[in-house]
């Protein structure tokens, strides 16, 4: 008798359990076709359905809420955010890549790269291809070489011809971040023929040893920065052209070159550091009487380390000259 109460008893709690579940998904359901219906009119009173329901939700309730999320994220996407990593484990992203890959852009554009490059490699693995894109260039940006080159057998792999190629060059400039030239060449041989893709071939090409063919690139990258205005690739071109030339030998190019980049760029971080290396250069092509007055000026730098060198080297070019002048 008494064990036929108690089974009773467990009968009664199990139905009781049940039909508050229901009641509660069904409680669910309600607020979020109250938010989805609010979404497009009152994003606010949409905000305020879903802060109403708890962290973990019914899973045959996440549709519902991935399209709500969507919808609120047009007028409220930091909230849509928030929310996002709320109900995270409620919104079987598993189910549904397409809408995985709309929230990581959803991250990417206001700034929460991490989140963003999580999201997108979560949809690249469940079928997104596209995401792959977004995902390297995220890791790029963020210096992630390694792991963009653990993506190598992807890129090679990827579908479509312009993001492949924008691929390659990613992949080309972490072998150059890694130190390895000779891997990162033919990937940038098949990068797109942009501004960055001829300075990277260009840097390969030099820590290789083919001078020319550098300098090929370089100026390719320079006239392209200059046609489209961009001041970086200009200031970046002239200085990688000059330190190809310099390790080439051909000293008087490479002066001109550092020169050119003192006289467009008089402020910049390197501008000091630029014009040892013209002294150098010029003193290799014997011009003493040019060098001297730069070693001179720098040698009062407030950056001790220059001071010391262009002491160094003022004492260097002196002794020179005075052989000049005592031979003629």
């Amino acid at each position: 008798m008494v064990n036929k109460s108690i089974f009773a008893a467990f009968v009664v709690l199990t139905f009781w359990l049940g039909a508050v579940s229901a009641q509660e998904a069904q409680g669910e359901e309600g607020r979020l076709l109250k938010a989805l219906e609010y979404a497009g009119k009152d994003p606010r009173e949409a905000f305020l359905e879903l802060e109403r329901l708890k962290g973990t939700l019914d899973v045959s309730n996440s549709p519902l809420l991935r399209q709500t999320l969507l919808a609120l994220a047009k007028s409220y996407p930091l909230e849509a955010m928030d929310l996002f990593i709320k109900f995270e484990p409620a919104l079987a992203l598993e189910d549904d890549a397409a809408f995985t890959g709309k929230m990581a852009e959803l991250f990417e554009a206001n700034g929460l790269e991490l989140k963003a490059m999580e999201l997108y490699e979560r949809g690249y693995r469940a079928g997104v291809n596209d995401a792959l894109v977004p995902l390297v260039r995220l890791l790029e940006a963020s210096g992630k070489w390694d792991r963009i080159i653990s993506l190598k057998q992807e890129i090679q792999a990827y579908d479509k011809e312009e993001g492949q190629r924008e691929l390659f060059g990613a992949l080309g400039r972490a072998y150059l971040e890694r130190g390895d030239p000779r891997g990162a060449f033919p990937e940038l041989l098949k990068a797109s023929p942009a501004l960055d893709s001829y300075l990277n071939r260009g840097i390969a090409l030099m820590e290789l040893g083919h001078p020319d063919a550098a300098d090929d690139s370089f100026s390719l990258a320079l006239d392209m920065a200059v046609r489209g205005n961009n001041t970086e690739g200009i200031r970046r071109a002239i200085l990688l052209k000059a330190q190809n030339l310099e390790r080439a030998g051909r000293y008087k190019q490479a002066a001109s070159h550092y020169g050119l980049f003192v006289e467009k760029f008089p402020k910049d971080p390197l501008s000091e550091r630029v014009r040892v290396r013209r002294g150098i250069v010029l003193l290799e092509t014997g011009q003493v009487e040019q060098a001297s007055p730069l070693f001179s000026a720098l040698a009062k730098s407030k950056d001790k380390q220059i001071a010391v060198v262009a002491r160094a080297l003022l004492g260097f070019a002196d002794i020179a000259l005075k052989n000049l002048q005592e031979v003629y």
